[in-house]
């Protein structure tokens, strides 16, 4: 553990360093910097037998150039022996386990900031934020990083973030980033933010991310304010609403030069994109193309509201026929091509 009201620096080797059970700690209002020299970078495996970081107590860390991987919770099971079902589109739900805790990889609380320049998380596990658990008005901060194999697995279908969970007032910042192949067996395959968090990406990837529950990529609920700009959403799907982003209970969410393709709410609304319960959703210069869905394959809207500047919707493929309103564009092919469903209102797609 460091702490104590202290400024520190390490440099680590390019080495796996084993934690043996035990997760670094950093607490109690330090300052600390720890870089990996040239080279593969230094790993921290925790071999699923603890988090592999926790900075708490209005602590700062930078890391520099290392690998996170191998962490879970206390008492989480590791997910080789977690029972699961398969959902409709082929993801994987945890059928139990007693992960109660958040931040497989790292947990950030207690007013702490941390900053990841130049790493990797990977193949991390908890009930909320696989890769990272951010909460209790602390800062997370990622650049040129990559988060990947996270999960999301809690009992009853409610593991949420399969990379990263935001809440309390906490606020993440991902720039230059790489998100993929990551799952949540709740909301939010890649990401999910929640209790008035703050999240904004910028020139972001988020790709092959899967959710048992809404939000493929992305899900934000109760009054959370996100934001992404020059972000592609790509092959991310999710059993429930919105393939690639769920947006829902008051949460804002603003796209800027976002592409979402290829991808799915098969079971579901919202191919690309769901708001609902008094969310709001902003699209500026956006793409969704390719999607599909059993409702509105395109976006889906109930009780929410949405505003679309220089935008368009175009090869996408609802079952049911659900159709764009007037002055919205989407393209399609037979019965079926539906951009937006909003309320009740439904209207044809055209037949090409």
């Amino acid at each position: 553990m460091l702490g104590n009201n202290t400024w520190r620096y390490f440099i680590l080797a390019p080495q796996t360093y084993l934690l043996g059970g035990t997760p670094l700690r950093i607490s109690s209002n330090i300052d600390v910097t720890i870089s990996s020299i040239d080279g593969d970078g230094a790993v921290l495996d925790a071999q699923f037998q603890s988090r592999v970081l926790e900075v708490t107590g209005s602590s700062n860390a930078t890391f520099r150039g290392v690998r996170f991987r191998g962490g879970k919770p206390p008492d989480f099971e590791p997910p080789e022996v977690i029972a699961f079902e398969l959902g409709p589109t082929g993801s994987r739900r945890a059928l139990q386990t007693n992960a109660n805790d958040g931040g497989g990889g790292l947990l950030v609380n207690s007013f702490s900031t941390v900053t990841l320049e130049n790493c990797t998380v990977t193949g991390c596990v908890a009930g909320r934020g696989g890769g990272a658990f951010c909460t209790d008005q602390s800062v997370l901060h990622l650049v040129t990083t990559e988060v990947s194999e996270c999960k999301g697995f809690q009992g009853g279908g409610s593991g949420e973030g399969g990379a990263l969970a935001v809440t309390d007032g906490a606020a993440v910042f991902l720039r230059i980033v790489l998100v993929q192949n990551c799952f949540a067996n709740g909301d939010g395959g890649a990401l999910v933010a929640t209790a008035g968090a703050v999240v904004s990406l910028s020139d972001v990837v988020l790709h092959n991310c899967s959710a048992a529950g809404s939000g493929g990529a992305l899900a934000a609920a109760a009054s959370a304010d996100v934001s992404l700009s020059d972000v592609v959403v790509d092959s991310c799907s999710a059993d429930g609403n919105g393939g690639a982003l769920a947006v829902a209970g008051g949460a804002v969410v603003s796209l800027s030069d976002v592409v979402v393709q290829n991808c799915s709410a098969l079971g579901a609304a919202g191919g690309a994109l769901a708001a609902t319960g008094r969310a709001a959703l902003f699209l500026s210069n956006v793409v969704v193309q390719n999607c599909r869905a059993d409702r509105a394959a395109g976006v889906w809207l109930s009780g929410a509201t949405l505003s679309m500047n220089s935008s368009s919707i175009s090869n996408v493929v609802a079952a049911t026929g659900i159709g764009p309103p007037a002055g919205l564009r989407a393209a399609s092919r037979g019965e079926g091509g539906g951009g937006i469903l909003q309320g009740s209102r439904r209207a044809r797609a055209p037949r090409g």
